[in-house]
């Protein structure tokens, strides 16, 4: 900048003059400011001075994560996410920061399909303030059998003495818990445990039952299962068991319901309707249940002779 004025105005206009650095700079700066009498004849004949000022400028600090990947698994219920301020404590500081759907999604509530409720806001660093700022994430526990899935942790718009540092983003990834759904079976064997829902007795089952709650008089089985998984809300449909004989031969099932079973904790019963006709009985027939896509171990019951 160059100026020309009477020296009494100068001083005036320069009377509250401030500096200010640019964004993230810290140490000494240099002002340099050159005077002259626009060559005017005095005593000695015409001035010039220059003028070296030092400024100390002190940072308000970077900030940052204090990790780029954090982890928790789903059951976890929250995890805590802790943000730095860094490099320097001089002045007031803030700074937002918000997460962002991964490959987990976000909602308002833990209901189907929602992985962790989002959060946003911000932090105030008064001067002198170096103390960790945290924030917590509700993780949701949704039962499925599924990939680790990812959530997006970002810092933004940092704003009075502060910047943002080298890691404003990071990644927090919730980790999978769940197992695919089991069969119970007897120790140390693949036989499902399996009841006659009506007389409460093990296999071998007959296909048909005159003792049956239902009208078709197909014999109805109790199995019982760990990890179902199944999410609120969903219909029962969700849920199939398909059996398989020895000569790659599939019958289907029909389940009937499902209910928890107590006492048991992860555990449910299932009622299925066995087929209208099994090719070769007497023979086994290996059960696996599924929901959704993802199923688990092959257990065998017995099916009488006709």
């Amino acid at each position: 900048m160059t100026f020309t004025a009477p020296i009494a105005t100068i001083n005036s206009s320069l009377n509250g003059l401030t500096f200010k650095p640019a964004g993230g700079f810290s140490g000494t700066a240099n002002l340099q400011i050159v005077t002259n009498d626009d060559g005017h004849n005095g005593d000695g004949g015409a001035k010039i001075v220059t003028s070296n000022l030092n400024i100390l400028v002190r940072s308000g600090g970077r900030f940052s994560f204090n990790t780029p990947n954090y982890g928790v698994n789903e059951s976890g219920g929250t995890t805590t996410i802790t943000v730095l301020r860094a490099g320097g404590s001089a002045g007031t500081a803030t700074v937002n920061y918000a997460t962002s759907n991964g490959t987990a999604t976000s909602g308002s509530s833990c209901t189907a399909g929602v992985d962790f409720i989002g959060t946003a806001g911000s932090f105030t660093w008064n001067n002198g303030d170096t103390s960790v700022r945290t924030f917590t994430i509700t993780i949701c526990n949704d039962g499925f059998d599924e990939a680790d899935e990812t959530i997006n942790l970002t810092l933004s718009n940092a704003a009075g003495t502060g910047s943002l540092g080298t890691q404003p983003m990071a990644t927090l990834t919730i980790g999978n818990d769940d197992g695919p759904p089991v069969l119970f079976t007897e120790e140390n064997t693949p036989h499902a445990l399996a009841l006659d829902l009506v007389t409460q007795t093990r296999d071998p089952f007959s296909l048909t039952n005159l003792f049956n709650l239902g009208d078709d008089q197909r014999r109805r089985v109790s199995l019982f299962v760990m990890h179902l998984g199944l999410l609120p809300g969903d219909p029962i449909s969700v849920v199939s068991v398909v059996g398989r004989d020895d000569e790659g031969r599939s019958y289907d099932l029909p389940v009937e319901s499902v209910s928890s079973l107590p006492g048991v904790s992860d555990a449910a019963q299932i009622i299925v309707r066995l087929p209208d006709n099994v090719i070769g009985a007497p023979r086994d027939l290996w059960l696996k249940v599924s929901v959704r896509e993802r199923s688990g171990n092959e257990a065998f019951i017995k099916i009488a002779a006709p």
